[in-house]
């Protein structure tokens, strides 16, 4: 409730954002378009191109299945599920998707992501935790997940890209 009070259509232009739901690059794209987006501003040739995006794609891959295993494992209900008890009237920005809320599957993948793209290009840290920091919120701030999903779903997202980092 405390997060959902206050919102301003900046923070709801930021939830639809990263909403990217169903038919569009999903968040995972809008990852692989940033990290394509630097390697080519960085002048990355196609071998240290696909290096990145190999390591990338493992990396979204481990995370998606690290991710929706502890969804289906802990099985926490989602905010307007809680909600729809205290306060009826209550919707989330946009559709709750149809699944277990914890942890957040943005912020991992958005953590994860971040974290290879700030070991390949360490000069735009900042920019990347930004983005990260950007997605994990979106969705608390779209009343789809809690504080805690999002503040997990970071820590298995870089736990996860650390991982393969050292693989």
């Amino acid at each position: 409730r405390e997060a959902q009070s206050g919102i301003t259509d900046e923070h709801r232009d930021l939830a639809w954002y990263w909403h990217a739901d169903v038919g569009t690059v999903t968040p995972v794209g809008m990852w692989f378009e940033l990290a394509i987006i630097v390697a080519l501003f960085e002048k990355l040739d196609s071998a240290q191109t696909a290096a990145l995006l190999s390591h990338l794609g493992v990396t979204m891959h481990d995370t998606a299945v690290e991710c929706w295993y502890n969804k289906y494992l802990y099985g926490f209900i989602r905010p307007d599920q809680w909600m729809a008890t205290v306060e009826p009237d209550w919707q989330p920005v946009f559709p709750t998707p149809p699944h277990p809320s914890y942890p957040s599957g943005h912020a991992s993948f958005s953590s994860a992501a971040a974290t290879i793209l700030i070991a390949a290009f360490p000069q735009h840290n900042e920019v990347f935790a930004q983005q990260a920091a950007e997605a994990t919120r979106s969705r608390i701030i779209g009343g789809v997940h809690w504080v805690i999903d999002g503040q997990e779903g970071m820590t298995l997202g870089r736990d996860v890209a650390r991982y393969v980092m050292t693989r």
